[in-house]
């Protein structure tokens, strides 16, 4: 899921997917709720031809949009929050992974694995105006607000993209496929999740250069996703749920 902290305190909204029936329905509930609060059911959403499994999302909080990436329908959903139902389809695609939502120039950035590129759809109707190809595996996408980038992993790499020109500005190589990243908020590192390679890289957006690697061990195989709380981060293993390395800086 894309980064959700970006929501102010009165449209913050935790999504979750469920199949029920071969029918995909959305359940929004308020996230970062007080100590000691419930989260609440406040609404469901339902997809009833949506098909196989969803990927990531993003949020247009302008336009009150939640952007779905159904890998398996090869399309992107789009949700009317404020309706509570879905207002457009993007299709055509071939299993969109990654969805980037620019709101500075009204851009979305769809990632599509068997393409190998990224599509770039514009405005309130969503007009195509341009895709950039050779990203074998595209997969997350994530948008840095301080340099107006995108970044998208693919294949063993991370693409850097200008949001207003969909230009590639640089590559930078990994040793392995980035499963997820995310950029550090307060500074100019990105951690990149490379299961194969047995560890988190960190890596300097500016630079482009690894500045340090983080060992995970026998865990490093089961697709690590991280989370970041102050100065530590945490690292959980899909098949090791229950063990999470805490990572202080």
């Amino acid at each position: 899921m894309s980064e959700y902290s970006r929501l102010g305190a009165q449209t913050r909204m935790l999504a979750c997917s469920l199949v029920v029936g071969g029918s995909m329905f959305f359940q929004v509930m308020p996230a970062f709720a007080e100590p000691g609060e419930l989260l609440q059911l406040a609404q469901t959403i339902a997809l009833p031809d949506v098909r196989g499994r969803i990927d990531h999302l993003d949020i247009d909080l302008d336009g009150g949009r939640l952007f779905v990436a159904a890998l398996g329908n090869n399309s992107v959903e789009v949700i009317d929050l404020r309706a509570g139902r879905r207002s457009a389809r993007l299709e055509h695609l071939r299993e969109p992974q990654g969805v980037a939502y620019v709101p500075e120039v009204r851009r979305l950035f769809v990632a599509s694995g068997e393409s190998g590129r990224v599509d770039v759809f514009a405005g309130n109707a969503l007009a195509a105006v341009g895709h950039i190809d050779a990203f074998e595996d595209a997969d997350n996408v994530r948008y840095d607000p301080a340099s107006g980038r995108v970044y998208v992993g693919y294949g063993s790499a991370l693409a850097v993209l200008e949001a207003p020109t969909m230009q590639l500005v640089s590559r930078i190589k990994l040793s392995g496929h980035p499963e997820s990243f995310q950029l550090e908020s307060t500074g100019s590192r990105i951690f990149i999740n490379v299961p194969k390679a047995e560890t988190d890289r960190r890596r300097r957006s500016e630079a482009g250069k690894c500045c340090g690697q983080l060992g995970l061990g026998r865990n490093a195989g089961q697709l690590p996703h991280g989370a970041r709380r102050g100065q530590a981060s945490f690292v959980r293993c899909h098949a090791a749920a229950r063990r999470a390395s805490n990572l202080r800086h």
